[in-house]
């Protein structure tokens, strides 16, 4: 049976984003749907993230000094942008499509509209890669146990392999 989502676990910091990013460049721009985050810097001090829609779209969903009452460690989180986010990325996800998702973690698992998008991800017949921690919440588990997912562990010491695989994975697979 081939499994149609790929879930690339691993610790913060080994390539998942880039890795994503890579991925995506290999699909159909018109197939392509997902975002990726990335940290935002002062200098060489993290003081947020965006999340960037493959359509070309950006938001700053956490950031220090956001007072938004929902705080991630240091960070406030605009709930609002992290939801407009993810309706211009993934609410609407087309059976031929890609989905790339990085990531499936404890700042998009905030939004309640973000796990009913990936709940609705997991009974589509679209083909979805998508990142996460290797621990997290109990919507990480549901993904890691769902029939259709093949889960690989990502580190600093096998991400090029793990790219070759899952390059592999996509041209069978799209």
């Amino acid at each position: 049976m081939n499994k149609r989502i790929l879930l690339l676990s691993g610790g913060a910091d080994v390539g998942k984003s880039a890795l994503i990013k890579r991925l995506a460049m290999r699909v159909e721009e018109d197939r392509r749907q997902g975002f990726f985050t990335e940290s935002v810097y002062d200098g060489q001090q993290r003081i947020g993230f965006t999340v960037n829609s493959f359509n070309g779209e950006s938001f700053l969903v956490a950031k220090t000094g956001y007072t938004t009452g929902v705080k991630l460690g240091r960070y406030g989180v605009d709930l609002n942008l992290l939801n407009k986010a993810m309706d211009r990325s993934i609410s609407e996800i087309k059976a031929e499509s890609v989905c790339l998702i990085d990531e499936l973690g404890k700042l998009e698992c905030l939004s309640d509209y973000f796990c009913q998008c990936i709940e609705a991800l997991l009974v589509t017949p679209a083909v979805a890669v998508i990142s996460s921690p290797l621990r997290g919440a109990a919507l990480l588990t549901r993904v890691v146990s769902h029939p259709d997912v093949l889960q690989m562990k990502v580190t600093e010491n096998n991400i090029q392999q793990v790219e070759r695989i899952a390059e592999e994975w996509l041209r069978k697979i799209v």
